[in-house]
């Protein structure tokens, strides 16, 4: 039980968009404090009636902030891998 304790679970947002993923005792504590919902289950007990989550959607809404990301030289090697995108050559290493 210990492992599946830590075992990942989908935590969406009221609106059904993603928001992260947690481990399944923060996902219990959120459902047994009433903030969220089993979407899906594993199909076995935890306790009494509480059924071992796989996804949680959340009761309230969450506003995320919107992160821009900058467009560097090195923010798009990152992205890409340290990769061309025309030759597929890999030594782009940033020095």
């Amino acid at each position: 039980m210990r492992s599946a304790i830590h075992s990942p679970v989908l935590v969406l947002n009221a609106s059904y968009e993603p928001l992260h993923v947690c481990a399944a005792r923060r996902a219990l504590t959120l459902i047994v404090k009433d903030a969220a919902h089993i979407q899906e289950h594993a199909g076995r007990e935890v306790h009494a009636g509480i059924m071992f989550p796989t996804v949680i959607r959340l009761k309230a809404y969450r506003k995320v902030p919107h992160r821009a990301q900058v467009l560097t030289r090195r923010n798009i090697l990152v992205r890409d891998g340290y990769q061309c995108q025309y030759c597929g050559s890999t030594s782009l290493r940033w020095s």
